[in-house]
């Protein structure tokens, strides 16, 4: 057996064995560009050559995305400037954390959005995070879409199976859950603000590279 040298731009799987006719006329072609006899009996179909979001790889064959199930995923509802509803929250002043997360911090004095915001401060490396409760299944893939409002430092890192960013924005990914919950952390020396959290299911048979 030999190892696989050079590069795959788009994997596809068919319920049925294909003639070499339609291998022929399928193997250049975009799943755009199949005609429909093309996608009888296909199952699901890669493109390797375009992520979406960080590091998601959408099944061509049903690209649709479930609805929002982050509840309090807009950072409006506080129970007071330094404890946010519905969330499991580890800083200071919470869970013998470290760091600060809250409504009024550096995130909000350097500019980002203020009240219905979350500001992830420290000034070291240590253990800060808000935790949501138990809403995806095991083994399914979801697309999450984080909005920082301002960013100064530190890496806002999806865990459960997320991706790490180092920039603000809107910042996407894919992850196959490990854990039941969400979970965002501001990790080294984190300075930034969340405006949102949104997770919604990938249907299909989405992937995401490592």
């Amino acid at each position: 057996s030999h190892f696989f040298e050079g590069n795959i731009a788009q994997v596809g799987i068919w319920s049925t064995a294909l003639t070499q006719a339609q291998i022929n006329s399928i193997k250049e072609k975009s799943y755009s560009e199949l005609i429909t006899t093309e996608k009888t009996n296909l199952v699901s179909l890669w493109g390797l050559d375009k992520l979406d979001g960080a590091n998601g790889v959408l099944d061509k064959v049903n690209e649709t995305l479930g609805s929002d199930l982050v509840t309090n995923g807009d950072m409006s509802n506080w129970i007071d400037s330094d404890s946010i509803a519905t969330w499991t929250q580890r800083d200071t002043n919470h869970a013998s954390g470290g760091g600060v997360i809250s409504q009024v911090g550096s995130g909000e004095a350097s500019g980002g959005s203020g009240t219905g915001s979350a500001n992830f401060h420290t000034s070291s490396p240590t253990t800060m995070y808000l935790q949501s409760p138990s809403i995806m299944t095991v083994g399914n893939t979801y697309k999450y879409e984080i909005v920082v409002s301002y960013y100064n430092s530190g890496t806002v890192r999806m865990g459960s199976g997320g991706a790490d960013h180092t920039t603000g924005g809107t910042l996407t990914g894919y992850m196959v859950a490990s854990q039941t919950y969400i979970r965002l952390s501001g990790s080294d020396t984190a300075q930034f603000t969340v405006d949102s959290i949104i997770l919604k299911l990938a249907n299909g048979n989405p992937g995401v590279l490592k």
